[in-house]
């Protein structure tokens, strides 16, 4: 089995496992870091840090990692699936044969791994004693948002992949059996062979053997290629269950992001109102004053001597 690097994955993972570390972080800004003495920056990192639950943050970053391997792993199994159909003898790539199937098998079981770190990730945001403000909570919402659409373009892609390697399979398999069914017919046809020269008939005679050979090599991997097939359907089933699930938690986030948009926008109105309404106390009361001073003097002239 050819062996492959893993430094440009390891490089890409380190790095966007150092950028999720700083995803949920407050950055101070420039302002702060004039103004506030470099003794005081562990204590706000740690205010900061306190704000989102490590457990919520490890978990994420262990999504994401997920979402890493599943992209990586896409690639081989593709690469696989194209090798697998340009091979010209069937009976030489029965390893490739086994190789597919248990990288499809691995693929669809970080898919299911995926599928779980989702579902802790959106208990852990329905706690309603795990967060300390609003505002964490919000985000929380946004991200396991963006983290369940991500999960579902890549099993839609996936699924893509699978139905595609399934559809040329049959292909080819169909091309190989009509080929195969010219044999008996030319067997048939043999006793006018007599009119040809040595040296067709010596062309006829090799084609008629490597027929026999494809037919051979055929029946022999025909129990290893439905196999390979009921595996195949089977992960795209188990992918179809995780779809669904993953549809309805994009659809219960949305339906939650809009709520929140709507309560925002009450809020929006409910602030233009209340300014309005002191606006108008404002005027009335300036006009009480007004009023109240011309009543001062009209009660003062009175009194006046007279």
């Amino acid at each position: 089995m050819a062996t492959r690097s893993l430094t440009e994955s390891f490089a890409f993972m380190r790095n966007n496992a150092f950028q999720n570390r700083q995803f949920f972080s407050d950055q101070k800004t420039n302002d702060q870091e004039a103004l506030v003495p470099k003794s005081r920056d562990v204590d706000i990192e740690k205010t900061s840090r306190s704000r989102v639950p490590q457990e919520w943050q490890s978990l994420v970053n262990s999504v994401q990692y997920t979402f890493t391997l599943i992209h990586q792993k896409m690639k081989e199994l593709v690469a696989l699936h194209n090798r697998h159909l340009m091979a010209t003898n069937l009976d030489d790539n029965l390893d490739e044969d086994q190789e597919i199937e248990h990288q499809t098998k691995e693929l669809t079981e970080v898919f299911s791994l995926s599928h779980r770190q989702l579902g802790k990730l959106s208990a852990l945001r329905r706690s309603p004693t795990l967060w300390q403000g609003s505002q964490s909570q919000k985000l929380s919402e946004n991200v396991l948002s963006s983290l369940a659409r991500t999960l579902q373009d890549l099993s839609l892609a996936f699924r893509k992949a699978q139905s595609e390697y399934l559809n040329k399979l049959k292909s080819r398999d169909d091309r190989i059996q009509g080929y195969l069914s010219w044999g008996p017919l030319l067997d048939n046809n043999s006793t006018g062979l007599d009119d040809f020269g040595d040296q067709e008939y010596q062309l006829w005679e090799a084609q008629k053997q490597k027929r026999e050979m494809l037919l051979e090599e055929n029946t022999a991997v025909v129990a290893q290629r439905e196999h390979e097939i009921n595996q195949i359907v089977r992960s795209i089933y188990e992918l179809n269950e995780i779809f669904r699930d993953v549809a309805q938690l994009v659809v219960d986030q949305g339906t939650l992001v809009d709520r929140i948009d709507y309560n925002v926008e009450n809020t929006q109105i409910r602030v233009e109102q209340g300014l309005q309404q002191l606006t108008k106390a404002q005027h009335y009361q300036s006009k009480d004053r007004k009023m109240y001073s011309v009543r001062k003097l009209r009660n003062n002239g009175d009194q006046g001597p007279g």
